[in-house]
């Protein structure tokens, strides 16, 4: 189980490391008037929006003296402020989460989606607050995650070594036995999701537009991205990405576009 005081180990030793923010999270009913709405509420520290930068639009951020004093205050995203208030200015309004009243101090700037997530569906309290007074905890401190933003790219996996080697002590972990936490890198996690979006996008264009003109609009996205269109992985374009380690890729999206959209034409003579 990770705690507040991994994060604190985490900060003070870990190199490469910019800032820490620990957070428990849980789905939970949230009321203001006769309105009400499920959503996601994460106790958070005051550097958690710099950590997964989200900027305030209305009002003020959960300081340390919220956290410290296990205040009832929250923040609350563009959808909890536009399915609870509608057009009423919620700061200072006092909401309820499960049976706990809390006062709106500040409303964050939009995020949008990411993938099928609603970043603008959540309300953010004092971390203490969640622990104390809305989740409970098994032990005094403990969270569900600790977010970590390394300095910069380059110091990314010199900051995952050491924060495995901190947690590993910490949890009193023998050389043979296996981490009782995960490591997730975020940047590794996107280009997944980007990797995915692209194979989606090769079937539905041999799909929807057959062999010739799916071919056809795979060969003119390689072209434009050589041609300095920033649209290859991690925004990048130009002869030498289409020539180097993903080249292969590139040919496979031409190949599998036109296959997929024989198939289809195929089946669809068929009927």
């Amino acid at each position: 189980t990770l705690s507040v005081k991994d994060a604190d180990a985490i900060r003070r030793t870990a190199r490469g490391v910019e800032s820490v923010a620990p957070l428990m999270n849980s789905s939970k009913q949230v009321m203001y008037g006769n309105q009400n709405w499920s959503t996601t509420v994460y106790g958070i520290t005051s550097s958690y929006l710099y950590v997964k930068n989200y900027e305030m639009e209305l009002g003020r951020p959960i300081n340390k003296d919220d956290d410290n004093n296990a205040s009832k205050v929250c923040l609350i995203g563009k959808t909890i402020e536009r399915e609870l208030f509608g057009d009423v200015n919620p700061i200072d309004k006092t909401i309820r989460i499960g049976n706990i009243p809390f006062r709106v101090i500040g409303t964050l700037k939009s995020k949008g989606q990411m993938g099928a997530m609603d970043q603008d569906d959540l309300v953010f309290i004092p971390l203490t607050t969640a622990q104390r007074k809305v989740f409970g905890t098994d032990f005094p401190g403990a969270v569900n995650q600790i977010i970590v933003k390394a300095s910069s790219i380059e110091e990314t996996n010199t900051a995952q070594s050491d924060i495995r080697d901190i947690l590993r002590r910490r949890h009193n972990l023998g050389r043979n036995q296996e981490d009782d936490f995960q490591i997730r890198n975020s940047a590794e996690f996107q280009e997944k999701m980007k990797s995915s979006a692209q194979t989606f996008a090769v079937l539905c264009s041999g799909l929807f537009l057959g062999k010739k003109y799916g071919c056809l609009s795979q060969i003119l996205y390689i072209v434009l991205g050589i041609a300095f269109i920033p649209w290859f992985g991690g925004m990048t374009g130009g002869l030498d990405i289409f020539l180097g380690s993903t080249c292969g890729f590139f040919i496979g999206f031409v190949i599998a576009s036109y296959f997929i959209g024989l198939i289809t034409e195929k089946y669809a003579k068929a009927r």
